[in-house]
């Protein structure tokens, strides 16, 4: 008769192989897609990746303004908005923010 306890640990040791094995060949790869392919809990497979140091990231673009994007910009605002926009070499002036008082506050 086996013990249980050393079928267990085999087991595991397999299923974190292959955990590990999985995420090196495709980092992007999904937790649920590995769960999937392993017929495993997704919990299973996220936590045996946190206890070996490794975190989900995701990639976001994002706008990133260029300086030559600045005219091309700032004509718009003055097409679209006829001088009613508020910013740095705007139509509207507007000095610098105080910590206490904002310019909107004279206006009430």
């Amino acid at each position: 008769m086996r013990n249980s306890g050393e079928l267990l640990d085999t087991d595991c040791l397999e299923e974190v192989e292959n955990i590990l094995a999985l995420v090196e060949d495709d980092a992007m790869t999904s937790s649920r897609r590995i769960a999937t392919q392993l017929g495993i809990p997704q919990t299973r497979v996220i936590n045996t990746a946190h206890e070996k140091g490794l975190y989900p990231y995701y990639l976001q673009r994002v706008q990133h303004l260029q300086p030559e994007d600045y005219v091309r910009r700032k004509q718009h605002l003055d097409e679209r908005f006829l001088g009613r926009w508020i910013g740095r070499g705007g139509p509207t002036s507007r000095p610098p923010r105080s910590s206490d008082l904002t310019p909107l506050d004279y206006c009430l």
